[in-house]
């Protein structure tokens, strides 16, 4: 029985996590989101990016995260080619099944908004 108390006062003395992006897909036009318990993998047209950890949402549905981002192009790609990170931030809102997604970068400009539908896994045409 100690045990047990001792337990559920070390659970309760957690803090809470509060509201997230649901895990599952969401995707849209250009693009599709991933959302795992504390990751994200996004896929656009012609870019791909993460975010390593969980995606939170404040008290009004909104989440800005920082991630990595990766412009992809066409053509063949060569054994020896590095892709370029670039850190930005994905920024954006979810209300009921419905997300907005912008990516900023660090000088500001911006890609999206994007619109997205829980469950759907979206409409993506890579580059060639």
């Amino acid at each position: 029985m100690r045990i047990l108390v001792a337990t559920l006062l070390g659970l309760m003395a957690l803090p809470a996590e509060g509201p997230r992006v649901v895990v599952g897909d969401w995707g849209g036009e250009h693009v599709r989101l991933s959302v795992k318990e504390d990751r994200a993998s996004v896929d656009f047209d012609c870019a791909h990016g993460t975010i390593e950890h969980r995606m939170n949402l404040d008290q009004d549905g909104r989440f800005d995260v920082e991630g990595d981002f990766v412009r992809e192009h066409g053509g063949p790609i060569r054994k020896d080619e590095a892709e370029e990170h670039q850190r930005v931030r994905y920024q954006g809102s979810v209300e009921e099944r419905a997300m907005s997604l912008t990516v900023v970068f660090p000088d500001g400009q911006s890609l999206g908004p994007f619109q997205l539908g829980q469950g759907s896994v979206g409409r993506v045409v890579k580059c060639r």
